[in-house]
């Protein structure tokens, strides 16, 4: 489940959507079991990614950036 705050942004009182590391974990880690990249930007989620993909025993190339890093699960079909 998602969770929303307001930020005020100028003038203007602005919705910003709050997302669970660990649901946005599952959702790039479900990714990745059906053949399909992967992107993350915060140290914090590429660190629990890394961890759970070990703990799956997924064969994935990491591909970190200054920026993120790239996920690639190296199998015989890879899916954009």
């Amino acid at each position: 489940m998602h969770e929303s705050i307001y930020v005020l942004y100028g003038e203007e009182l602005v919705s910003m959507l709050i997302m669970n590391q660990r649901q946005i974990r599952d959702e790039k880690i479900a990714q990745l079991q059906e053949g399909k990249i992967a992107y993350a930007e915060s140290y914090e989620l590429i660190r629990i990614m890394k961890r759970d993909i070990e703990r799956k025993n997924l064969n994935v190339h990491y591909d970190e950036t200054k920026s993120g890093c790239w996920f690639t699960p190296l199998s015989e079909k890879v899916r954009n």
